[in-house]
């Protein structure tokens, strides 16, 4: 036990452990993005209006996520339908920090188009075509009451945001938004799901994951006001609420991106470690004198194996904080259980490419062949196992389909990270069933992976016991 530490030591302090750390780290922060996409402005925005001897137009701007956007530059402009009512009107307004702000405009005329404009971004068309004189509170009908936000990278489910200000501005007086799940078929009925009172001008509201029924066909988000009439309404079928397809979200294409490049380096670190921790001594012969102390050469196996796992686990840890995130803001950094999945995924990753780096170093005398080796069949892996299959298909007259390539592409161990994401997203905290395809993304890279990470390094100690 004993000999452990000094070998710990021995792997750490090599040039090539150290470099593996100072890569490991300098990549993390070259994939890592610095501000997460959704953050950017223009963002979205909602409107209401309002006359009151001239138009009043109350703005609302936020990003992808809710968060108001402050110091936003919004315009309204009204255009006369009835050419005989001369000009038009237009006003500029600056969001405050709570990413409101209200631009008013003289006139009395009830027939005119509208159009909106929000910092810099292109032009919002008021699609009703015109405006008319309205009791106070009325929104406008182009972007409803209730719009569709992204949960961000905690979310699993978008959520809805509500913009309906009152006439001061403030919250409508006695106004509450409910949430409805409606089952169709036999049994239609309608389930509440949850009844909040609005207590200000917006309000964001999702659906509790472990309250959604599978079975719902349907669900309403409901603006109720006094006397329970139906202020402004918005549904949605739970298969577009569900936010699988995280892949369509700017961070999600980032993250795909991301776990993808990790997926390939995260083997080659596993093989420079089993290189730096035992296949250039084995090859050098190093490891002979050893011998002639009281050890075995499995126990030299073993101890070696556990010292390079230690700096792969440090190094692919402080990757993973770096890359996933330190770098990203609070509000969309990602939750710690997808930092988990990701960080063992990498890491059976490198640990299955350890152990094959430990074997070949058995089967092939030179330490440079078995690095080349192991990096060729990473690469081909992770880049070129799709178009080699198209190419022996195609050889035989064979083409596969599209389920099959999908299914093959998942397959390697290369790939079990984005698989394991794809998994996360699709399962925890999600209310809604998981498919066969998503099983097959997510256990298949994980059972390869996992059998190469046994299955190499007993085989190694097989070949240590029969042949050296």
């Amino acid at each position: 036990m004993r000999a452990l530490p000094a070998d710990l030591r021995r792997t750490f302090l090599t040039p090539v452990t150290l470099a593996l750390l100072v890569v490991a780290i300098a990549l993390a922060t070259i994939f890592s993005p610095a501000v997460p996409a959704e953050t950017t402005f223009p963002g979205q925005f909602a409107v209401s209006y309002e006359y009151q001897g001239g138009w009043i137009f109350r703005f609302f701007v936020f990003n992808g996520t809710g968060v108001p956007v402050g110091g936003a530059t919004v315009s309204a402009s009204l255009q006369a339908i009835n050419s005989s009512t001369p000009g038009g009107a237009v006003g500029f307004a600056t969001t405050d920090s709570s990413g409101f702000a209200t631009v008013r405009l003289a006139g009395n005329d009830t027939n005119s188009s509208v159009q909106y404009d929000v910092g810099g971004g292109g032009g919002e068309s008021f699609n009703g075509g015109s405006v008319s004189a309205a009791p106070p509170g009325v929104v406008v009908p182009s972007f409803g009451a209730f719009t569709e936000i992204g949960g961000g990278p905690y979310g699993l489910v978008p959520k809805m945001l509500l913009f309906y200000p009152g006439p001061d501005g403030g919250a409508p007086t006695g106004t509450r938004v409910v949430i409805d799940a409606n089952y169709s078929g036999p049994e239609s009925r309608t389930v509440n799901l949850s009844s909040t009172p609005l207590d200000g001008p917006t309000g964001v509201f999702g659906i509790p994951p472990t309250s959604l029924p599978m079975q719902a066909s349907r669900i309403d988000f409901l603006l109720i006001g006094p006397g329970g009439s139906v202020l402004a309404e918005r549904s949605q079928s739970p298969s577009d609420l569900q936010e699988y397809q995280y892949g369509e979200t700017p961070w999600g294409r980032q993250l795909d991106v991301t776990v993808g490049l990790w997926g390939f380096v995260a083997p080659l670190l596993g093989i420079v470690a089993g290189y730096s921790a035992y296949a250039r001594d084995r090859s050098s012969r190093a490891l002979e004198p050893v011998l002639g102390l009281p050890t075995t050469q499995l126990r030299i196996m073993a101890r070696r194996y556990l010292s390079a796992l230690v700096p792969l686990a440090v190094g692919l840890g402080a990757a993973v904080l770096i890359d996933f995130q330190w770098n990203h803001s609070p509000s969309h950094g990602f939750a710690p259980v997808l930092v988990v999945v990701i960080f063992g995924s990498l890491l059976l990753e490198a640990a299955a490419f350890l152990g094959l780096t430990v074997l070949l170093s058995h089967l092939l005398r030179s330490s440079g062949a078995v690095v080349g080796l192991g990096a060729t069949l990473t690469a081909l892996l992770n880049f070129f196992l799709v178009p080699l299959a198209y190419v022996v298909a195609g050889s035989v007259g064979y083409m596969p389909s599209d389920s099959t390539v999908i299914s093959l592409a998942f397959s390697p161990p290369t790939h079990l990270t984005s698989g394991a994401v794809t998994g996360f997203f699709a399962t925890l905290g999600s209310p809604f069933p998981v498919g066969t395809s998503v099983g097959s993304v997510v256990f298949v890279p994980l059972a390869l992976t996992l059998a190469i990470a046994i299955a190499t390094p007993l085989s190694a100690a097989y070949l240590a016991l029969r042949r050296d």
